[in-house]
């Protein structure tokens, strides 16, 4: 990348660096990076499994599947059969993250508010209803209140869009 623009003192172009990883190109996160990130998701795995525990009033037991990168559409593909797709707003940039909540936990997490019985099984469920979303708000804000705990420290912050 060049600025074209002269300096005083400087009679031509100069170099510009191109920063480590390019936002708008997915897969450039370089390898200490990623090591950094997955740091901070088990540190927002680890709070969020506690406050669930306690919102739920049970045990909850999570476990780091590891990190990828991947294009957001790649996400969102792969995203189609989750029970919510919840977008947030990034500050103080101006940015979006997505995240899918699998039916596995949305469903569980339902089943255990409205006090099914422990043993029950399950019945086949792929989408929410109105007033269940709305029952799953507080699950929501726990989400990304762990989200935010996590980043805090990147100064880089979550709500719900």
């Amino acid at each position: 990348m060049n600025n074209d623009s002269p300096s005083a003192g400087n009679q031509g172009p100069r170099k510009v660096t191109r920063p480590a990883y390019d936002a708008c190109t997915p897969g450039l996160l370089p390898v200490d990076r990623v090591a950094f990130v997955e740091s901070i998701h088990n540190q927002f795995l680890q709070a969020f499994s506690q406050a669930l525990a306690s919102y739920l009033d049970t045990p909850v037991n999570a476990t780091p599947a590891g990190i990828e990168q991947a294009p957001v559409s790649v996400f969102l593909d792969a995203a189609e059969g989750d029970a919510c797709l919840i977008t947030l707003d990034l500050s103080p940039i101006r940015g979006r993250a997505w995240i899918g909540m699998g039916n596995g936990l949305v469903f569980r997490v339902l089943d255990i508010l409205f006090g099914a019985r422990p043993g029950a099984v399950p019945g086949a469920r792929s989408a929410l209803t109105d007033i269940e979303r709305h029952v799953l708000r507080e699950l929501f804000d726990i989400f990304v209140a762990a989200l935010n705990t996590a980043w805090s420290s990147t100064g880089l912050g979550f709500r719900i869009g």
